[in-house]
């Protein structure tokens, strides 16, 4: 709830000044997607891991936020 009401406090200081915000966070809640966009956050570069971000993403969308975002190529470990 924390994240939901700071990225909700943000967007509304924003809205006042008459600019459209992009906001994203990695702490949301249930109708955060009115607010601010999420980021499921660091995963490895193997191919296991991008197909749980599709998953992810997916779950993400019936929770009402429809914008998220994923680190497709990866960030952890050393893959040439």
């Amino acid at each position: 709830m924390f994240g939901f009401y700071e990225a909700k406090a943000t967007n509304l200081y924003f809205a006042k000044k008459k600019e459209r915000p992009f906001i994203l966070s990695r702490s949301t809640f249930v109708g955060s997607g009115r607010y601010t966009s999420h980021w499921l956050g660091d995963n490895s570069a193997i191919w296991s891991d991008m197909k749980m971000s599709i998953a992810g993403i997916m779950n993400f969308n019936l929770f009402g936020i429809n914008h998220v975002g994923v680190d497709v190529c990866g960030f952890n470990g050393h893959f040439n």
